[in-house]
């Protein structure tokens, strides 16, 4: 019989550990603290998919994910122009927004 030793990250030197609070929690902590958090729910409500929102908790804070995705969006136009050319800027950039909406 083969037993596996398992390592435990803990520090028993350490006896206050600082717990985050719900609402605080960005989109990797909320994820490791609830496993079944849907990633493309929206759990606070506010119109950001969790796991584009800084904060999936927290309803008045969600800005600091709207530059990546505007990047993104931005990246996907290019290269889709590159392939099409004759396409309208403006049209494409308006299709790939409601894409990632």
């Amino acid at each position: 019989m083969i037993k596996r030793i398992v390592k435990i990250n803990w520090n028993p030197l350490i006896t206050k550990r600082k717990k985050i609070k719900k609402k605080d929690m960005s989109w990797t902590q909320a994820k490791s603290r609830f496993p079944k958090l849907k990633p493309f729910g929206d759990t606070d409500r506010d119109g950001v998919k969790n796991w584009l929102d800084c904060k999936p908790f927290d309803k008045k804070r969600q800005d600091s994910k709207k530059k990546w995705r505007k990047e993104l969006i931005e990246e996907d136009v290019e290269e889709y122009l590159e392939e099409f050319p004759e396409e309208d800027k403006s049209e494409v950039r308006e299709r790939m927004r409601q894409e990632y909406d």
